[in-house]
């Protein structure tokens, strides 16, 4: 499964929150947007022989809502994930590093490596981190399911996240890009593995 949230929070001023809605294009059209690129990628390539869902939640912001309802109240069989992937504010630019953390000792770190590996291949930094980073990814890893999360790490973007200035001149397109190749990628080695 790989998922991405859609919702942005309130706008920050001067350290306070003012709820007026933020643009979030870090967070969170940047994982949506490579959430629909990768499902076109994988639905048009050959060599993809497994199966995906492909979930796109609200609420994140307000306490991981969405991602809780689904674990709780499955539309899918949910005994067949292997792992979750959670795309949370990548593709920041000026943020040259991706952090991920991945469900310790589990197939998620075995698709982690995966992505790491075809990052690298891109040119781009990934660290591996024992961080627990607050996103949906935390609702499966606590249902039992082995899970991971891709996030930009660096300053700028964490001055702009949540905030007026969260903008799509925030956003790499080349960077995006880049993580959605690996993704699809890792995907793709994970299905063969797991046939």
């Amino acid at each position: 499964m790989i998922c991405a949230h859609r919702d942005s929070p309130a706008v920050r001023k001067n350290g306070t929150v003012e709820f007026i809605p933020g643009p979030g294009a870090i967070g969170n059209a940047s994982g949506a947007a490579a959430l629909l690129e990768i499902s076109k990628a994988l639905r048009a390539g050959q060599e993809f022989k497994g199966a995906a869902v492909f979930l796109s939640v609200d609420g994140e912001e307000m306490g991981l809502t969405g991602s809780k309802e689904f674990v709780q109240n499955p539309p899918v069989d949910k005994v067949n994930l292997k792992y979750v992937i959670d795309l949370n504010c990548i593709g920041a630019r000026g943020s040259s590093v991706i952090e991920i953390y991945a469900t310790p000792r589990s197939t998620a770190d075995s698709v982690r490596n995966y992505i790491v590996g075809a990052l690298r291949k891109l040119g781009i930094e990934a660290r591996v981190t024992n961080e627990k980073y607050p996103s949906d990814h935390k609702s499966f890893e606590e249902a039992g399911f082995p899970s991971m999360v891709l996030y930009s790490s660096e300053e700028p973007y964490r001055e702009l996240l949540h905030s007026s200035g969260d903008t799509m001149d925030a956003v790499d397109p080349r960077a995006l890009a880049a993580i959605v190749k690996a993704v699809v990628e890792a995907v793709i080695k994970g299905a063969e593995y797991w046939k």
